[in-house]
């Protein structure tokens, strides 16, 4: 009798576990830019630092990427190259033609809030 009460309860753990909703441990709420350091020359390494910024790969390159914009509806915004992307920091390469705008980031194909930004 044991025997069988452990073997229901085991088959009942195995089956609440499967209906359980997985986790996107990449994306927790939306994506939030929260600092910004600018490099002192053009054409050198920026770095975004924020929350829920993705791994940067899910989705390819359609769903992830930094936009350099004059305005923060990023229309005729910029994709800067990115150098690399974690879930809490992004690095990219200042691009050519920057000055003062809106720094965008989209993972995971949520775009985030525009965040003001100065760079040389």
């Amino acid at each position: 009798m044991k025997r069988l009460a452990l073997i229901l309860t085991g088959a009942l753990a195995v089956l609440l576990g499967a209906c359980a909703p997985s986790t996107d441990i990449t994306m927790r709420g939306p994506v939030q830019v929260l600092a910004v350091t600018v490099p002192q020359t053009m054409g050198d390494t920026v770095v975004v630092q924020g929350r829920n910024l993705g791994d940067g790969r899910t989705g390819g390159e359609r769903a992830n990427y930094v936009l350099f914009a004059r305005t923060p509806d990023a229309r005729d915004g910029q994709r800067v190259q990115v150098l690399s992307w974690t879930p809490n920091r992004i690095e990219f390469v200042s691009p050519d033609e920057a000055g003062t705008g809106w720094l965008i980031v989209v993972a995971n194909g949520v775009r985030g809030e525009a965040f003001p930004i100065s760079l040389p």
